[in-house]
C-alpha cells in the first residue's frame, strides 16, 4: 500500500520528529544509556549469582555481590545522568552536573562497597563492626564540598 499522506503534513504527523540536536550528542547519548543499561544487567546478574554459587560449591566472600551492587549504581548513573544534574545549562544547553552530587555517590558507593563486602558473611548485625574513623572520612568530604559551594556562591554575588 502506498503511503497516501499529503506533500504538506508537517514532519510530526508523518511519523519523523525534527530535532535541533546534533547527531554526535545523540548518539553519544544513546551509547552511555546502552551502557548504563549493561551495567545495570551486568550488576543484577552478579547479584542473582551470588546466592546461588553455594549450591554449587563455590564460596562468596562478599566481594562478588560488592562489585556488583557497585557495578548497578553506576550503570544507574550513566543510564539516568539527569539524576547526577544540578538543573543548570551551559551554552550548548545540556545539563550540568552537580559536584555535590557526584561526590554524595562517590561516598555512598565506597561505604556500601565496604558494608556489603564486611557484611555478607556476618551471622549477625552486632557481629558486623565497620572502623569509627569512617565518621570522619565523611564529615571531611562533606564539609569540604558544602566549603566550596559556600565560596562559589559568595564569588558568583
Amino acid at each position: 500500500m502506498a503511503n497516501t499522506m499529503p506533500l504538506d503534513t508537517p514532519p510530526a504527523i508523518a511519523g519523523t520528529v525534527e530535532t535541533n540536536r546534533p547527531q554526535a550528542a545523540s548518539s553519544e547519548s544513546l551509547s552511555m544509556s546502552g551502557l548504563g543499561t549493561a551495567a545495570i544487567a551486568l550488576g543484577g546478574f552478579g547479584l542473582v549469582c551470588c546466592p546461588l554459587l553455594p549450591l554449587l560449591h563455590h564460596e562468596v566472600d562478599g566481594t562478588l555481590p560488592a562489585i556488583s551492587l557497585v557495578v548497578a549504581l553506576l550503570g544507574f548513573a550513566l543510564r539516568f545522568p539527569t539524576l547526577l544534574q544540578d538543573g543548570s545549562t551551559d551554552s550548548n544547553n545540556q545539563g550540568n552536573v552537580s559536584t555535590m552530587r557526584l561526590s554524595v555517590l562517590g561516598l555512598i558507593v565506597t561505604f556500601l562497597l565496604v558494608t556489603v563486602k564486611a557484611g555478607w558473611d556476618t551471622p549477625k548485625l552486632a557481629d558486623l563492626r565497620i572502623d569509627p574513623s569512617w565518621a570522619w572520612i565523611l564529615a571531611a568530604t562533606l564539609g569540604g564540598k558544602a566549603a566550596q559551594s559556600f565560596a562559589e556562591l559568595k564569588s558568583s554575588k
